[in-house]
């Protein structure tokens, strides 16, 4: 074997455990990793199981549903753990008052996990433009983005989550 040779299986090999270590040092003890709470549609998700897991596209699951990522903003890791009886991608129903479009469930994602999924949209709910709601009768209501500071370009979608009077 020539010394070529040898390194460059070394770097391999080397990048190859680096890559394994850092994804593991993500996980935690209950299931939940890093990598789960990013809500960018784009991100992976994945390690949730312990003893064994692995990474992988939300995307995917969208698809398989024939869903696109037209007016998706985020797409949220609900619940991930060990795989369940279940198989395909299905809809289920969100949390109760929820801002999602909808919701995903798959009960084996085919790398050991069962997972939900929450999809946020951009529509009326999500419309920073739009007037914030969940207020009571009499309250002087404004557009969300009028509560934002801040460079106001970067926001695609806002959502009310809870309303309280000012003190």
């Amino acid at each position: 074997m020539s010394i070529k040779t040898f390194q460059s299986k070394w770097i391999g090999s080397f990048i190859c455990v680096v890559m394994l270590y850092n994804a593991q040092s993500f996980a935690t003890g209950n299931g939940t990793t890093a990598y789960n709470k990013s809500s960018d549609p784009n991100a992976l998700y994945g390690l949730c199981s312990p003893g064994g897991s692995a990474l992988q596209t939300k995307i995917g699951h969208l698809a398989f549903l024939g869903e696109t990522l037209t007016d998706v903003l985020a797409i949220t890791v609900l619940d991930c753990g060990g795989t369940s009886e279940g198989g395909s991608p299905e809809k289920v129903s969100c949390p109760a008052d929820s801002p999602y479009a909808y919701c995903i469930n798959t009960g084996n994602d085919g790398i050991g996990q069962d997972v939900s999924f929450g999809v946020l949209k951009f529509d009326a709910k999500t419309d920073p433009n739009g007037i914030y709601t969940s207020c009571p009768s009499g309250a002087q209501l404004k557009t969300k983005l009028s509560l934002i500071g801040g460079d106001r370009r970067l926001i695609k979608g806002i959502v009310t989550l809870a309303w309280t009077a000012a003190q």
